[in-house]
């Protein structure tokens, strides 16, 4: 199955390591008892430290196991004019932040 995403998910973790079954019928259809072990732990784990390494534990699991690849990342291409400042270079997502843009007059 191909499924091609323009936008990070927030779920990105929880729809890998709840228990529910909706979850395991969320698109990937990743079922792993080892990643909801480590995603339990990492959400009991009061230590930011300690939190951390699960968390790479968890990433090497997802990657050993192929979950999903990532294949490429589309170009960020805008034209405008050279009086609108403030616009965000190199945006890891294909948003439109507006939050800091200006006309310089």
């Amino acid at each position: 199955m191909l499924t091609i995403l323009l936008h990070g998910t927030p779920s990105f973790f929880t729809s890998r390591g709840s228990r529910s079954s909706s979850t395991r019928r969320y698109y990937f259809r990743y079922d792993s008892p080892r990643f909801r072990d480590l995603y339990t732990r990492y959400l009991r784990t009061p230590d930011p430290k300690r939190a951390c390494e699960i968390m790479k534990e968890m990433q090497h699991l997802l990657a050993q196991d192929a979950v999903n690849l990532w294949v490429m990342n589309a170009p960020y291409i805008a034209a405008m004019r050279k009086e609108v400042m403030g616009w965000w270079q190199n945006q890891p997502t294909p948003s439109l932040n507006v939050t800091r843009v200006y006309l310089n007059r």
